[in-house]
């Protein structure tokens, strides 16, 4: 096995000599993440550099669906796709969250359907495993009430169409409680 020249073989995981740099502790933590890098994968993960760069989503599969939406960058874009159901389609729809500085429940989205462009604020709540749930009301619409549910507990099929979160949307008027699923919701990885 042939490992790439940036990583060190599995015999190369010592120390052998002290590091002569004037940044000698950025030398040994690296050299240290290198190694377990190196005993936590499969050799056959090396043999595919594509598989190396994708890590980080298969390992947060499960996890928190803001550590996914951070490594992403904001504003990130969450990608409808109408449920057979709904009766408005669009060419392009999608949302834009934005979190902001000062709060980590609240988001500003974007929803961008066709040429319209709508702008609200909406609320986050973490659901614990993997799931998010996103609040909020739209002004001056039929179905001003809405609730995206996004979680990063993924299927093998959507994670090899190269999706990290996936979910659903639901619109309508939580007075008369007839909340309906309108769309999927998908996140693409970087690179996809």
């Amino acid at each position: 096995m042939d490992f790439p020249d940036f990583m060190p073989g599995k015999s190369s995981c010592k120390l052998t000599e002290w590091p002569t740099t004037v940044a000698w502790w950025e030398d040994i933590t690296t050299h240290k993440r290198r190694c377990s890098l190196l005993q936590r994968l499969d050799n056959n993960t090396f043999k595919d550099p594509v598989r190396m760069v994708q890590l980080f989503y298969y390992e947060t599969r499960g996890k928190c669906c803001r550590k996914v939406f951070n490594y992403e960058g904001y504003p990130t874009k969450v990608m409808l796709f109408p449920y057979e159901g709904w009766a408005q389609p669009a060419l392009v729809s999608y949302w834009l969250l934005k979190t902001y500085w000062w709060s980590r429940t609240r988001c500003k989205i974007v929803e961008v359907s066709g040429v319209k462009k709508r702008t609200t604020k909406g609320k986050m709540a973490d659901k614990g495993s993997g799931a998010m749930t996103i609040t909020g009301k739209f002004k001056d619409t039929v179905c001003p009430d809405f609730r995206m549910t996004l979680t990063t507990n993924i299927s093998n099929a959507d994670f090899q169409l190269g999706y990290c979160v996936t979910g659903t949307l639901e619109r309508g008027d939580k007075k008369r409680s007839d909340l309906q699923l309108t769309h999927f919701a998908m996140v693409k990885r970087k690179g996809y």
